[in-house]
């Protein structure tokens, strides 16, 4: 079994979010990302419809700039809680000018390349 504790002080790439559609009416988004220390893939599910929307409003609301953020509690594995509060440590208009940093910083670019995720081109 794969430890995946999170800390506050991680830093996580947001990597893509999706709407779909709420079994309660409206949508979700699911925001995608991984924990830059770890290296661990995560998901959290944001409805605008919930108090907690306010907290990862300006991450919605930009759906292709790219995000670097911490402050992030754990619900269970691979499941970051929807009522964290993100703290927003890098921002980029376009998420593409992120994406060569963290795979210098993850410095596994076979990793990156080969998770789905990321979705890279190659050159």
């Amino acid at each position: 079994m794969t430890d995946q504790t999170v800390n506050r002080e991680d830093m996580f790439y947001i990597v893509c979010q999706e709407d779909q559609p709420s079994r309660h009416g409206g949508y979700i988004t699911e925001i995608k990302m991984i924990n830059l220390t770890t290296g661990l893939e995560f998901n959290t599910y944001v409805d605008e419809n919930n108090r907690n929307y306010k907290y990862w409003y300006d991450i919605v609301n930009h759906p292709l700039s790219g995000f670097v953020v911490n402050n992030l509690k754990k619900k269970r594995d691979g499941l970051i809680s929807a009522d964290s509060k993100p703290r927003i440590q890098k921002y980029v208009e376009d998420q593409r000018e992120l994406e060569s940093v963290i795979v210098e910083y993850l410095d596994t670019t076979v990793y990156a390349r080969t998770n789905p995720l990321f979705n890279f081109k190659e050159n």
